[in-house]
């Protein structure tokens, strides 16, 4: 006479445990959708003054094709407004995210931008050797100028204590000027003509060698390391193998090269892009090195790059919730049967 009691729990525990289950599987699934994030990178097309923007899939649409004149630096604000440094005509151009543009201000042949933590822009002037400051309403003053060993200085970036490194081009060193502007060489003699400089979430320097189209890496003594080789590698094996049938049709193609590695960029997942100036295509690396094509298509002479980091569903995203759906009906299912065989127990013990 006891069993109608001991399955009456039972039929309570049935139903209310898997219906927890889940609610908090739906939470996780709802947190997950609003804290994924995804990339738009904005590559600036040097060959045709246009700007474009990608998706993290590398769909791509054009952002601006006004007020552009040789574009190089891009950089965006705290507002998501994107800054752009025409070479061709002496200006610093700012752009809405509808991609309508504005005069910010004029300068001097403006290579690489870069914000500071107070908002201020920096722009350097890869014809007049100087470095460039600009409060929020633009107004400029001179940071470094003659004396201060610049010679066609490119990619800016910040590092954690404030110091501004400098890529300079025509030297083939890294120059780190402090807040005050006093300059110190940071790595001498063991770059190749940098390019583009950007530092990834630990702190490491990263510069695109435009002259041997490697990447290298420095830690925060200045110290070197080859971190990727864009140059395709060859193998005469499988290049043979490739030009006969039938192994052309599934032995996979070889990288196309990758030419003259200008501005650098990480995305939210840790990955380095860079554009490639002469081959029209846009590397990216993992974090090992690993270098894949990203992007072939709607560029011409890239030169310069910005990732944009947002809030947006993605496919990832949608396969989590269908996933989630999936489970959700198959604990729904759980539950029904459960209840019923339950029912069943419970009448047959009544």
């Amino acid at each position: 006479m006891t069993a109608p009691l001991s399955l009456r729990p039972n039929l309570r525990t049935c139903v209310r445990t898997p219906g927890k289950l889940l609610i908090v599987i739906l939470i996780v699934i709802l947190i997950g959708l609003l804290s994924v994030r995804a990339d738009f990178i904005y590559v600036g097309n040097w060959g045709n003054n246009t700007i474009m923007k990608f998706d993290s899939h590398g769909k791509g649409t054009l952002f601006a094709d006004s007020g552009l004149s040789q574009p190089q630096g891009l950089v965006f604000d705290t507002n998501g407004d994107l800054y752009v440094g025409n070479s061709g005509n002496d200006r610093i151009m700012k752009f809405d995210p509808t991609g309508h543009g504005t005069l910010f201000a004029h300068s001097g042949s403006p290579s690489g931008l870069v914000f500071d933590s107070s908002g201020n822009l920096f722009a350097s002037d890869g014809a007049g050797n100087r470095i460039w400051k600009y409060d929020r309403s633009g107004k400029a003053s001179l940071f470094a100028g003659s004396g201060a060993g610049l010679n066609n200085p490119c990619g800016v970036a910040f590092d954690r204590s404030g110091n501004l490194l400098v890529a300079n081009w025509r030297a083939s060193n890294i120059l780190k000027f402090d807040p005050s502007g006093h300059v110190t060489v940071f790595a001498n003699s063991v770059s190749n003509r940098p390019y583009g400089i950007a530092f990834d979430a630990k702190g490491y320097l990263y510069v695109a060698n435009d002259a041997n189209n490697t990447i290298q890496r420095f830690d925060s003594n200045g110290k070197a390391m080859l971190f990727a080789d864009l140059r395709p590698k060859t193998n005469k094996l499988l290049a043979k193998l490739r030009s006969l049938r039938p192994f052309s049709w599934f032995l996979p193609k070889p990288r196309p090269g990758m030419v003259s590695p200008q501005g650098l960029a990480f995305d939210s997942a840790g990955r380095l892009y860079t554009p490639n100036f002469w081959n029209d295509n846009i590397a990216r690396m993992d974090s090992r090195g690993h270098v894949s094509l990203f992007k072939t298509t709607g560029l011409k002479r890239p030169i310069y790059i910005a990732i944009q980091k947002v809030n947006e569903p993605i496919p990832a995203a949608f396969y989590v919730l269908g996933m989630g759906g999936m489970a959700a009906l198959c604990i729904t299912a759980i539950v029904f049967f459960r209840r019923r065989r339950a029912k069943s127990l419970a009448t047959v013990a009544a």
